[in-house]
């Protein structure tokens, strides 16, 4: 077992599994030392010691000796990168670049022009584990700097969480041990409302790094509420990294860059239009490398790209090189050609493309579908059944229908269609079907916890949101919130389906169904909602109503309507 394996093995056994990471790490760096300066920096940060862990410290050290190799040649980032708990990762937005990129993205920078008289100051404002530091430091000494003069004038490092400072101060002085902690300026504190010093009294010629990732749902009221105060780029369910672009504007010298990795999500997203308006209107933007779907990240769901920016205004060209097909291509966009509702760069010829099939109709999916969302059920374990359960508790076939997934859907069948019943709650008396009754009882604690149960909306054994039954007993048309390509399914078998599927129901009794789910799934309508629908993985879309509405049904193909008249 590796010693990395042994490690999370045993901080997961113990009870505040994040408090233990911290403690390992520690503890580990803190037998490695052999300089004073990492003994001091050691002591001024015990408190990351916990003496109610110290049992941990005896296999520690004999994993230290089994795997000596493996712990000599490790940084404190790589340990804590593996280490640390997805609670904690989360909590603080935290996505670790991998190193061969955090070269690349320094690599964009022009080092050319710089001497040993010039005074270019470089900050990363979230610095996690130093991973963009150390080797910023190696490019400046390289160029004829002292180490020395290189930590105390040129580079400077902020990070939000006090161990993550901790990390990246130990790295350099692991890497640079004739330094020593007073040397570094490397502060702990919120880059986005508080006064650091002496970062207040600079400006940066390059502000470089990954910001954290932290959606409206895992912060606070109290500080959306000031971040809405304080930017603007910060809107309804926006990501907490739209502030660091705002917050770096205001930290960079005229002509100063940003090279930031982020999730490229703000491209396309619904809720960032400022964002979006922001960098359009107020840097030059030098270079996107769209990762364009594909995971970078371990461990992460997030799809990135790399952005060079400087602060100066520009409606001329720039770099933008996408992945597609497990190679970069590459064009030339003009900057000045960016929309605010949504940023599409792809190829000229496509781009024209995409114009005519719009300028050739009037006509848009909103005019002849409304959609509507599957079910939730608010417990499936209890209200998903098979046949065997159905047979063990003799259910009542009178509230079982046929249910589907987003996996069940293809464009011309359904799969495993009869493995599932739904037990459809709504509007009963439940002691009329007592058979039933009695096998939703073994989950009633739990269907009482539901937040519409307890606020008196719908009684304990009711589905949470099931819809009007009348959406699944007729035709429609059903497909998956999420594919690699449009997968429209025209029922006529009265499925129920759950919220991962949408629904479209046609407006007018005379629109013939398998004519119009001809062209959703026509490589015309496939090239359309390439370009114009949000990228979450690689080759995989999300297919939202609202992004649908308003894409085109064109005219050369109006047959698709099979109006009487």
């Amino acid at each position: 077992m590796t010693l990395i394996k042994s490690l999370k093995k045993l901080i997961k056994s113990t009870e505040n599994k994040e408090m233990a990471v911290k403690h390992v790490v520690y503890y580990l760096f803190r037998k490695k030392s052999k300089t004073e300066n990492i003994d001091n920096l050691m002591l001024e940060y015990n408190f990351f010691y916990f003496d109610n862990l110290s049992y941990l410290d005896q296999e520690i050290d004999k994993l230290i000796e089994k795997n000596k190799n493996q712990f000599l040649e490790s940084t404190p980032g790589d340990i804590y990168e593996n280490i640390t708990t997805k609670n904690l990762k989360k909590s603080l937005g935290q996505v670790y670049t991998p190193k061969n990129t955090v070269m690349d993205m320094i690599g964009m920078h022009d080092f050319s022009s710089i001497t040993t008289d010039s005074d270019n100051k470089i900050i990363d404002i979230s610095c996690g584990s130093g991973y963009f530091l150390i080797p910023i430091i190696e490019k400046y000494a390289s160029k004829g700097f002292s180490v020395k003069n290189i930590v105390k004038n040129l580079v400077y490092g902020v990070d939000k969480d006090e161990f993550s400072v901790f990390l990246t101060k130990l790295s350099i002085l692991l890497k640079y041990p004739e330094l020593e902690n007073k040397d570094l300026n490397i502060f702990q504190g919120d880059i986005l409302f508080d006064s650091i010093n002496p970062i207040d009294d600079y400006k940066f010629d390059l502000i470089i790094g990954n910001p954290p990732y932290i959606g409206h749902k895992n912060l606070s009221k109290n500080y959306k509420e000031k971040l809405y105060k304080n930017y603007n780029t910060y809107t309804n369910k926006s990501d907490i990294s739209f502030c660091f672009f705002e917050k770096g504007y205001r930290m960079l010298k005229e002509n100063g860059k940003i090279i930031f990795i982020t999730s490229r999500y703000f491209m396309e997203g619904q809720n960032s239009f400022e964002i979006r308006k922001f960098l359009k209107n107020n840097y030059k933007i030098e270079r996107i490398v769209d990762y364009n779907g594909s995971n970078l990240f371990k461990g992460a769901n997030i799809s990135p790209l790399i952005i060079k920016l400087s602060k100066e205004k520009s409606s001329g060209n720039f770099n933008y090189s996408y992945l597609y097909d497990e190679k970069f291509n590459h064009v030339d966009f003009n900057q000045g050609n960016l929309k605010s509702d949504k940023w599409i760069i792809r190829p000229q010829t496509q781009l024209e493309l995409l114009r005519k099939l719009y300028s050739e109709t009037q006509f848009r999916i909103k005019d002849f579908i409304e959609f509507k969302q599957g079910i939730i059920t608010g417990l499936d374990k209890a209200f998903v059944v098979t046949d065997d359960i159905i047979k063990e508790y003799s259910l009542e076939k009178d509230l079982l229908k046929n249910w589907i997934k987003n996996s069940n859907i293809y464009k011309d069948h359904i799969i495993n269609v009869n493995n599932y019943k739904l037990i459809y709650s709504k509007d009963l008396d439940i002691s009329l079907y007592p058979k039933t009754e009695k096998y939703l009882n073994q989950f009633k604690s739990r269907l009482e916890k539901r937040r519409e149960c307890k606020k008196g909306i719908i009684k304990w054994y009711e589905l949470q949101w099931p819809r009007k039954r009348e959406i699944f007993e007729e035709e429609k048309i059903i497909f998956p919130y999420k594919a690699k390509e449009p997968t429209f399914f025209n029922d006529k078998n009265n499925l129920f389906c759950s919220a991962d599927i949408y629904i479209g129901i046609c407006k007018d009794k005379d629109i013939k169904y398998e004519n119009l789910v001809k062209y959703l799934n026509s490589k015309i309508f496939k090239f359309i909602c390439s370009m114009e629908l949000k990228k979450v993985g690689k080759d995989l879309y999300e297919f939202y109503p609202y992004a649908l509405e308003n894409l085109p049904i064109i005219n050369k193909i109006s047959f698709i309507l099979n109006y009487s008249q």
